[in-house]
């Protein structure tokens, strides 16, 4: 038994949760006082003491004074503790009834809560991971009843506003209120998560497309290990004591880390791929050292994209190795998940912020590099690689640039399987190279910015030709030439040399080159941007031709080449003196001129804005006749290329050896 402790003269504290002050020291009056009130009212005080403290209460009749009198001796009597504050009987204290507690929240309003939580915690691809997890999740987690709507839509609506943080703080779009509405209507309880069975749904569920289709393991173990994070915060939230997700028994996919060896390249093929990107135009020109990067340096392409002239520490000897230091990466991502709304630099992935990482860069890497900053130079920022208006290069650019690249280089065999499908395959090709080459692990790791045991889990088994190098290592000879392969060199001229052509021939020839390959109205589309730009180029000295003469000589007759042949003496001399005046192809690369071109291209004859539409069109041409220029080695590379020429265009670092 437990004793009460006492706490002053006749008190006790009573044992239990809550304690009292009570004492057993009580004193009841035996009489029942009158009182005689106004109008002749009457109440009767019942009068005691507790613990020396004085206490009474009024009734409105003596039957009930009498009643209430019974009650406290009943209870002295019996021998029950009285509270000192109240003076009652414990017996006779109301007891409080308890608050109900809150309704639990639905799976659709706490997995808001969780996604506002992560929302500052993690990167913009992270949002976007957890959201995805979420919606898939949230799939199986609804009744699927009063006319749903699609998958699709569902997982649209929140993927792209209920689980995207504090991008939510606007209404949702109108085409998104009805399914938003449904879900919220649908959705289970967060505690209903303890029934295993619903739970093995949802694991079931993250196992698969929305189509229903097997999903990727690597993508289920992702999405996975969000909502096992999601359950722990509801175990933070008070609506589990624990965890209900260990203790379900499901079978999942087996993970597919390790990257097959048929989707990487050997040395001799990555390096065709990447001469091959310098034959596709002159965004391939500059996309050709992007490419060496990943496959020379096994950068990320989130890394790449930001390389700045800066972190290059290129030697003066071509044939010595050089550096790159790289500090910031950029992994492409929509600026739905971003705080500013558009691509954000970050820090290098599994590095603190600031932190940087030093690669190798080989001689060939460094004559791309060199060649590229002579060629290109580098945006305003320093950034060595532009998207086609000068902004941050896009997974969608490069991407383009390598599918055309794989279609060149590539068998029809190869193009159709797994080789190379992805940009990122060619920073698996190098890794997996340093590893074969015998180059320590740990110092690969360093290098590549990965952890020892993903590289060996993941990477070692990749090269193409390894199970040849070993078996030869064993003695196996199976008359394969398994020698190393040293690095091949890159069949780039440089510096270029260009040829001295005019603007006036260059345009002939690609009139003579186009001519047979479009239509009639393209063809007067095409001469006309030609005549806009040869008299914007011509030199404003001399005896000059009327305008409306040179409109005629060059649309007519010049550019026309059905009428080549039949021109007439006053047309004859105006071309040939536009032959004489012509400038130099190369002129078009100084920024200035080139600017007055695009100018004269927005107006029409009598100097009033063209259409925007017809101004796009005419520099179209004439982007095209700069291709032609490249091919035909007339210009180094294409000056409209990193060109937006609007209000904000702030063009290019040109570098010391553009032509």
């Amino acid at each position: 038994m437990t004793r009460a402790r006492k706490t002053g003269p006749g008190s006790l504290v009573e044992p239990g949760p809550g304690p009292q002050t009570v004492s057993y020291e009580v004193r009841i009056s035996e009489n029942i006082q009158r009182i005689d009130r106004a109008k002749g009212k009457r109440s009767y005080r019942v009068r005691w003491r507790v613990a020396g403290h004085r206490k009474s209460r009024n009734f409105t009749n003596s039957a009930l004074a009498i009643s209430f009198q019974s009650k406290l001796r009943t209870a002295a009597n019996e021998g029950e503790p009285f509270d000192v504050e109240s003076g009652l009987p414990l017996s006779l204290i109301p007891k409080e009834e308890p608050e109900e507690a809150a309704p639990p929240p639905t799976w659709y309003e706490f997995a808001m809560s969780y996604a506002d939580m992560k929302w500052k915690e993690v990167s913009p691809k992270s949002r976007r991971g957890i959201a995805e997890a979420l919606g898939t999740a949230t799939l199986a987690l609804v009744r699927w009843e009063d006319r749903p709507p699609a998958h699709g839509e569902i997982y649209q609506a929140l993927t792209t506003w209920a689980f995207t943080g504090e991008a939510r703080s606007a209404e949702p779009p109108a085409e998104l209120v009805k399914v938003i509405d449904w879900v919220k209507a649908h959705s289970v309880d967060v505690t209903e998560l303890a029934d295993p069975d619903l739970l093995r749904e949802v694991l079931r569920r993250l196992s698969l497309t929305l189509d229903g289709t097997k999903a990727a393991a690597a993508t289920y173990w992702r999405k996975r290990a969000t909502f096992y994070n999601a359950l722990s915060y509801a175990v933070q939230k008070k609506h589990f004591d624990a965890n209900p997700l260990p203790s379900v028994s499901w079978t999942p996919p087996k993970s597919t880390d390790v990257v097959e060896r048929n989707q990487v390249v050997n040395e001799v093929q990555g390096h065709a791929l990447v001469d091959g990107v310098g034959c596709q135009g002159s965004m391939g020109q500059h996309l050709q050292a992007f490419f060496g990067c990943l496959f020379l340096a096994g950068l990320r392409p989130g890394e790449a994209v930001l390389l700045d002239q800066d972190e290059l520490d290129l030697p003066e000897n071509e044939n010595e190795w050089g550096w790159i230091h790289l500090g910031d990466s950029s992994p492409e991502v929509s600026g739905r998940w971003t705080d500013s709304g558009k691509r954000e630099r970050r820090s290098l992935k599994h590095r603190s912020e600031k932190e940087t990482r030093s690669v190798p860069a080989c001689p060939p890497l460094c004559k791309l590099l060199r060649r590229h900053i002579a060629l290109f130079g580098t945006a305003p920022d320093g950034r060595l690689f532009r998207g086609e208006s000068g902004d941050v290069l896009s997974e969608s650019v490069y991407s383009r640039v390598w599918q055309a690249t794989r279609d060149a280089v590539l068998t029809p065999h190869e193009v159709r399987g797994p080789l190379a499908r992805r940009p990122y395959d060619l920073r698996h090709a190098r890794l997996s190279i340093w590893l074969n080459a015998g180059i320590h692990p740990p110092q690969v790791a360093e290098w590549a910015g990965n952890s020892v045991k993903v590289l060996l889990g993941v990477y070692a088994k990749c090269l193409t030709g390894g199970v040849a190098q070993a078996l030869a290592k064993l003695g196996w000879d199976q008359g394969m030439d398994v020698q190393e392969q040293q690095p091949l060199d890159y069949d780039v001229e440089w510096p270029i040399r260009l040829e001295e052509v005019t603007w006036c021939e260059l345009a002939l020839d690609y009139v003579d080159w186009k001519w047979e390959t479009i239509k009639p109205t393209t063809r007067r589309g095409v001469v006309e941007a030609l005549t806009k730009v040869t008299m914007a180029m011509l030199p404003r000295k001399g005896p000059w031709p009327t305008t409306p003469q040179l409109g005629r000589a060059l649309t007519t007759y010049a550019f026309n080449r059905d009428r080549w042949e039949n021109i007439p003496g006053d047309q004859a001399e105006v071309i040939a003196w536009v032959e004489q005046h012509s400038p130099l192809v190369g002129s078009l690369a100084d920024v200035e001129i080139l600017r007055s071109v695009l100018e004269h291209l927005g107006t029409r004859l009598d100097g009033q804005p063209a259409q925007p539409a017809v101004a796009a069109r005419r520099r179209s041409v004439l982007f095209n006749v700069l291709e032609f220029a490249v091919a035909q080695k007339a210009l180094a590379s294409n000056p409209l290329l990193f060109r937006s020429w609007g209000p904000s265009d702030s063009g290019s670092r040109i570098g010391p050896d553009q032509p």
